[in-house]
């Protein structure tokens, strides 16, 4: 099994096949395969390939797939659409939590 894997990460590099390949396997024993599972999912939306589409074979959008994946992460916030559309990026920023407060945007 290391031979294949190292063979075909010598005959495509940009895959990072190895790489996937140890991150898969250190998530399952740490977390369980559920998270090694949805993790895969996640990670494969966030950074897709050349090849892969924004609808899934399922025709369900990826952006759902990615919910799904990401549900029991307690970071995951959903928003509506118009909450993203009505407000400013230094309010969404300081809504989430990723500034202090509004002012170091506008100073």
């Amino acid at each position: 099994m290391i031979l294949m894997i190292f063979s075909r990460s010598q005959s495509c590099p940009e895959r990072r096949i190895a790489q996937r390949m140890l991150a898969s396997e250190i998530t399952e024993f740490v977390h369980g395969e559920i998270a090694a599972t949805q993790a895969k999912v996640a990670s494969s939306i966030l950074f897709p390939g050349p090849s892969e589409s924004l609808v899934a074979e399922s025709g369900r959008t990826r952006a759902d797939d990615l919910i799904a994946a990401l549900r029991s992460d307690r970071r995951l916030v959903l928003r509506s659409r118009e909450e993203f559309l009505r407000d400013t990026v230094t309010k969404l920023a300081a809504t989430f939590g990723l500034t202090n407060s509004r002012g170091k945007f506008t100073s």
